[in-house]
Parts: C-alpha cells; structure tokens; sequence
C-alpha cells in the first residue's frame, strides 16, 4: 500500500461528514523519497437530492483532468466546487467557461483559490450561465469583470465572503425571455470577514503562520517564577 499524505476534503450534511479526495496529485505535491508527499485518492463523492441540490468537489488539479472531471459532470450535477491553491486561475477560469456552456441542462461550478503568496492568485469565483440582462448588471457593479463571460461573481481583495441566492431550477436560462423571467442568481451581502483579536495581532507581527494563529491554544506557561 502506498505511503505518504492523503488530501481530501471534507463535505458535512445535516452532522454526517463524509470526504472526497484527489485522485491526482499535481507534479509540485509529489516527492520522489518514500514516506513524503501526495498519494493518489479513491473516492470521489456525488451526492444526489441534497438540501441543496446534486453536488461533487473536485480536488485543485483533478479539474483539470479531462476523464475524471467527464465522469463527474455526466452526473447532471447542480453544482460542482472546485477548491485549490493555484497561482494561474485563468487557466481554471477558461475550463469552467467552457464546461458551464457544454452543459445542456446547465450548472453552477464554484471555484475556492486560496489567497496566498506564491501558493494561491485567489480570484475565487461562481460560474454559470445567466441572462445578458442580468450579468450585465453584475458587471457594471463590478461584481465581475465578465472575463470570462461566464464568470458570474468573483470575490476582489478586499472582499472576503460573499452570499448568493442561486436558482438550480433554471441552471439555464431560456431565450427568449418572457415578461416572467427574473435572474438565476441574485447577491444578498458581501465583505470582509470581522476583525479578530487573533486577527489584528497576527496583522501587527506580520506574521500569518500556523503557530501564531494557534498562539493560544500552543503556548506554554514558562516554569520559573
């Protein structure tokens, strides 16, 4: 059995956490001494009739890769989440563009880049198809920079979060439209997550690792008086 680190992400509904992991590591995560770095994944996990409708998670570079990101969206999927740590996200923005319009009953894909010097661009972003009417609006709020067209929200560097109300009956709005048509996918709040005492100390250090975000639960009391 191979040996080495396994990435995986969890998924939790209604209590139960279930994973999906990465079948293929990227070439950067992979160690040419036994024991260190990615080893393929198993399991990727489709879940149907969800609260929130039919969904997968395709691990960073899985997306990528043309037959195992094929099986997954011929499951007609609702959403499909994509998060990574990617320096190029043109690269997955282009391939979501391109899937959002190939997908004949249409869906939403999120993709989740990690904001990161030298490991992640962010650039996080939902993709889908929506009425010109309607994304042209998102636009001109700069909500997106419409490049890709498809690209229907995409979060800046000073917004941190972002609340979508999104209609997985009409994945794919119809042409043309009627009196009756409304957007598919409507902002509800966005902006920076709330300030920590945690958060403005790493700011004041200047240092944003592990050990000092978990400052307090790794600190040991010195001995002497």
């Amino acid at each position: 059995m191979p040996v080495g680190h396994l990435s995986r992400s969890p998924i939790i509904i209604a209590g139960e956490i279930y994973f999906s992991e990465k079948v293929i590591p990227a070439p950067i995560e992979v160690s040419p001494i036994q024991g260190q770095g990615l080893i393929p994944g198993t399991q990727v996990c489709v879940f149907k009739g969800s609260p929130i409708g039919d969904f997968s998670v395709l691990i960073c570079s899985d997306y990528l890769e043309p037959h195992l990101r094929r099986d997954i969206l011929d499951s007609k999927l609702d959403f499909l989440c994509v998060p990574a740590f990617q320096r190029q996200s043109d690269i997955y923005h282009q391939r979501m563009q391109i899937d959002c319009d190939e997908s004949i009953e249409g869906m939403y894909i999120i993709y989740s880049n990690m904001n990161c010097d030298d490991v992640g661009d962010g650039h996080s972003a939902l993709f889908g198809l929506m009425d010109d009417i309607y994304l042209d609006k998102l636009i001109r709020s700069r909500f997106s920079d419409g490049k890709p067209r498809n690209k229907i929200y995409e979060l800046g560097s000073d917004i941190e979060f972002a609340v979508l109300d999104v209609d997985i009956e009409t994945k794919r709005p119809s042409i043309p439209r009627t009196i009756h048509t409304r957007p598919n996918v409507t902002t509800v709040t966005a902006g920076a997550a709330p300030a920590t005492a945690q958060s403005r100390f790493i700011k004041k250090i200047a240092h944003d690792d592990e050990r000092y975000r978990r400052i307090l639960e790794l600190f040991v009391a010195p001995l002497e008086y």
